[in-house]
């Protein structure tokens, strides 16, 4: 008994949800949503917090990068930059952007995005950070995918 009500009391610290079913009866702990979008968001949100705590339960070292990305209007401006002759250009600004230090992290919550960077990055940050101004030379292309559908 003392087992379980740990649990349900850590699961929800975390800030996950949680199901208890038994023959005819459930008992839910969390938001139960009417729209389907608003059901979407909140899954998703969902879903990362349940991949952190995973990330730190299993002890998976970290790889040494941040992930990050980009709209459609933004890659072909990052393409265009670029330089045809002459010498290439050191730094890019990307502006403001969000790092995340999961790539599932990213994927999830970038999930309207189409191109995904991947940086080294020389310390870790924490699972997010918000950074202004993004400017970096080592920022390589990590992923083209299509956006995810519901």
């Amino acid at each position: 008994m003392n087992f379980g009500w740990k649990s349900l009391y850590l699961v929800n610290t975390y800030g996950g949800d949680v199901l208890i079913k038994d023959s005819g009866f459930w008992f839910y702990i969390g938001i139960l949503r009417n729209d389907s979008l608003g059901h979407f968001n909140y899954y998703k949100i969902k879903l990362r917090n349940k991949i952190r705590v995973m990330y730190n339960r299993k002890k998976i070292p970290w790889d040494g990068y941040y992930y990050f990305g980009l709209s459609d209007e933004r890659y072909k401006e990052f393409v265009n930059s670029k330089k045809k002759r002459g010498r290439p250009r050191k730094h890019y600004n990307f502006g403001n952007i969000v790092l995340y230090k999961l790539w599932e992290d990213c994927s999830l919550s970038e999930s309207n995005f189409r191109y995904f960077f991947k940086v080294p990055y020389p310390i870790d940050m924490g699972f997010t950070f918000y950074n202004e101004n993004f400017k970096t030379k080592d920022a390589e292309l990590f992923l083209e995918r299509e956006p995810l559908k519901f």
